[in-house]
């Protein structure tokens, strides 16, 4: 797939991406979130749809990927190696699919679970989460270290 969609052209990755979610899953201070993440100059892409050109563009270009664990999170197959990728998650549901996607392409993974004494349980698939916003400060400082 990436060497039939991928753009042919070489870019550097610049961007600072953050994938917001609408529906189930959410970050319950994402105001917050969102101001910390406003002073490192990441950019919102709020959860609507774009076209698949749109995406690879986006994610090729992408330095650093954070936000929810979610289906935006597949865009990850169109990072150059060495993308910084940071995914929030509720303690009871943490699937690993990232993660492993990461390992393939050569993306730097990262995690940030809210709450780690929830046993796993797919019932919990749905649950919001609450980011610590001092712990994520630096976990984005390190990120762009």
């Amino acid at each position: 797939m990436r060497k039939k969609f991928c753009l042919k052209e070489k870019v550097k990755p610049y961007r600072k991406l953050y994938l917001s979610r609408s529906g189930r899953r959410k970050v319950k201070n994402e105001v917050q979130v969102r101001e910390v993440l406003k002073e490192f100059d990441f950019e919102i892409l709020e959860d609507i749809s774009r076209t698949v050109d749109e995406q690879i563009r986006l994610f090729a270009e992408a330095a650093v990927v954070v936000g929810p664990h979610g289906a935006g999170f597949t865009n990850l197959l169109w990072c150059q190696p060495g993308t910084k990728v940071l995914e929030f998650f509720y303690g009871g549901y943490t699937p690993p699919y990232f993660y492993y996607i990461c390992q393939l392409l050569g993306l730097e993974y990262s995690r940030m679970v809210d709450d780690k004494n929830v046993a796993e349980d797919w019932s919990f698939i749905g649950m919001d989460m609450t980011v610590d916003v001092e712990i994520l400060k630096r976990e984005i400082q390190k990120m762009l270290e």
